[in-house]
């Protein structure tokens, strides 16, 4: 390694040290109630190293926004460019997650440390998003919203159980759709094949049991209305 590649390298090292130390100021204070020379002793270095890469603590803010919209893009453009191999894990770990049993947490390591080796020990699945080679740390805050987003997708493709009628509530439901044509005067000429008809039309809906009751109580009420009206004449 060249005396220039080496001074280039150790140039780089010192700007991303004073990033990741403003970074977590900002995230400790916000920004509005941090200086350069918090910055400056949170990174180990004299306020005057800081304004040889910043000249401000706006610039040092505006990288670090720039520096994670970049890396979301980055995240999304490995996705497609794998071959749905970052989709796919994510999509894995989302299926074991709705696949345990009882309650489950996630762990999230730090953005500067990750997990410690104590900590790895008690999680059952680990989990790596893909990241540009180039700044390979992800944003925690943009972890943990991939991570929930990809739950909520499995979750919401996930198909809501139907409890269909059963054979007893299909038998009601037919004998209460020929009493409604008996009642209203069907031509008896049609009344079979309507009879048919409908036993088809519900065989194919396979209505669930909730729906079942539904439309028994819109029968049940449609055939009380006609007796009544019946009765009075």
């Amino acid at each position: 390694m060249g005396i220039e590649e080496r001074r280039g390298r150790e140039r780089e090292a010192r700007r991303l040290n004073i990033v990741r130390a403003a970074r977590k100021l900002f995230y400790e204070k916000g920004f509005k109630d941090v200086t350069v020379s918090q910055i400056a002793r949170k990174a180990e270095i004299s306020k005057g190293a800081v304004y040889l890469y910043f000249t401000s603590k706006e610039e040092i803010y505006s990288h670090i926004l720039l520096s994670d919209l970049d890396n979301i893009h980055n995240v999304v453009l490995n996705s497609v460019n794998n071959g749905k191999s970052a989709t796919k894990m994510l999509e894995d770990f989302a299926e074991k997650v709705f696949e345990a049993e009882g309650k489950i947490g996630l762990v999230f390591g730090r953005e500067d440390y990750g997990l410690y080796n104590e900590e790895i020990a008690v999680c059952d699945i680990m989990l790596k998003i893909p990241t540009s080679e180039s700044y390979p740390s992800l944003n925690l805050s943009h972890a943990v919203m991939i991570v929930l987003y990809s739950l909520y997708l499995r979750k919401a493709y996930i198909p809501k159980r139907r409890r269909p009628m059963g054979l007893l509530e299909k038998k009601k439901l037919n004998e209460f759709f020929g009493q409604l044509l008996d009642d209203i005067d069907y031509p008896p000429h049609k009344k079979e094949h309507t009879k048919i008809m409908f036993k088809r039309i519900m065989g194919r809906a396979i209505p669930s049991k909730w729906e079942y009751h539904t439309l028994m109580g819109v029968l049940s009420k449609t055939l009380g209305k006609i007796k009544r009206r019946q009765g009075k004449k």
